[in-house]
């Protein structure tokens, strides 16, 4: 009670001091702005910058339950739970805890393999989790467990699964190292592979690792030796030839769209080409001093017309010329610092940023 009646005083002799000098208009006009009512100038300045400024993180690592430090990929389910793929198991992040799926020997209904390499959340709200050499499995909220498809006619073509997405049916589209696979929502399993009489319309290559339907429900699909586009599930897929020195196609290893409807393609050797419409523009990644960073492009959308390109550094580059296992690309980035060498996925309010190094959570 004493503390509250000091300041009570403070406060109304400040008042009455600011009232003798300046006038009772200035003290209303102040008290407004304190209170948000007017923008002031030091305020509007500081909003100006806000997007410059350096954003708070949360450290989540193994210390806090995290089965390891290398994250493969993150999703969020409708309940707002966290779901974290790594390479020793999946990891569901409540806010306070982390709960930890792994494989287990003679159990069906268990991961299939402990190193997931994909996650997706479908439209009726099922994690669908794509494992390394394991095959697919879908979680099960009832029972906590998992429904497995392994390699086989009624499941997946390859145990490597690197991509999905949906199919607008209530079915799902599967990416893996042995083609692009199609489960319906009656779970109906179909395969696709390339033909070889016709080449410009099926899959440029069995091994698929990456995939997109669009806004408009086109189909992109990234292979080891390109892209290719199918426009509705009765047309034929269209290779899409993206501009080069008239070589190979190049390995396609992330395909993503971003707010505006533009297609981002990343490719290995190659750095980004961006497709809007009928036109293809392209932009490579930086040269590091001891050679080009030609590894695994990444390409998430932290904000609205925003757009991160990283990537890994080949075998040529030289350890010693970075200090972390990235380096950003350059090509229509809105920051170059160390937060564009990781792929950043914002997940609702919540921006995830998986690295090398652990798990990262912005305050917000």
């Amino acid at each position: 009670m004493l503390r509250i009646f000091i300041t009570a005083t403070t406060v109304i002799c400040a008042a009455t001091t600011w009232v003798r000098c300046f006038g009772a208009r200035a003290l209303v006009v102040t008290m407004l702005m304190l209170a948000g009512g007017v923008q002031s100038p030091v305020r509007a300045q500081t909003e100006r910058w806000a997007d410059l400024a350096d954003s708070l993180f949360t450290q989540l690592n193994p210390d806090q339950g995290l089965p390891t430090r290398f994250i493969t990929a993150v999703a969020q389910d409708r309940e707002g739970f966290i779901w974290i793929g790594t390479s020793a198991g999946l990891a569901r992040w409540d806010g306070y805890h982390f709960k930890t799926y792994k494989s287990g020997i003679n159990d069906p209904s268990a991961l299939p393999s402990s190193y997931v390499v994909s996650l997706h959340m479908d439209a009726a709200g099922m994690l669908w989790v794509g494992t390394a050499g394991g095959g697919l499995a879908r979680h099960e909220p009832g029972t906590e467990r998992f429904t497995v498809f392994g390699v086989g006619a009624n499941g997946v073509s390859d145990g490597q699964v690197r991509s999905m997405d949906d199919d607008g049916a209530g079915g799902l589209w599967i990416a893996t190292d042995g083609g692009l696979d199609h489960v319906d929502a009656q779970g109906a399993w179909t395969h696709a592979h390339p033909d070889a009489g016709a080449e410009t319309t099926s899959l440029p290559d069995n091994h698929v690792n990456s995939l997109i339907r669009d806004r408009k429900g086109r189909l992109w699909v990234g292979t080891r030796h390109g892209v290719a586009r199918r426009d509705s599930p009765t047309s034929d897929f269209v290779v899409v030839p993206l501009p080069g020195d008239g070589g190979p196609q190049p390995e396609i290893w992330k395909v993503f769209e971003d707010s505006a409807g533009r297609i981002w393609i990343g490719a290995t050797n190659r750095g980004v080409f961006v497709i809007e419409g009928k036109n293809v523009a392209h932009g490579r990644f930086p040269r590091a001093a001891a050679g080009r960073w030609t590894g695994k492009p990444s390409i998430r959308l932290p904000k609205p017309r925003r757009v991160r390109c990283g990537s890994a550094p080949s075998a040529k580059a030289s350890s010693s010329s970075t200090r972390t296992h990235g380096r950003p690309g350059a090509f229509n980035m809105s920051r170059t610092d160390l937060r564009a060498w990781f792929m950043t996925m914002c997940v609702r309010s919540t921006a995830i940023k998986p690295a090398f190094s652990g798990l990262a959570r912005r305050a917000v």
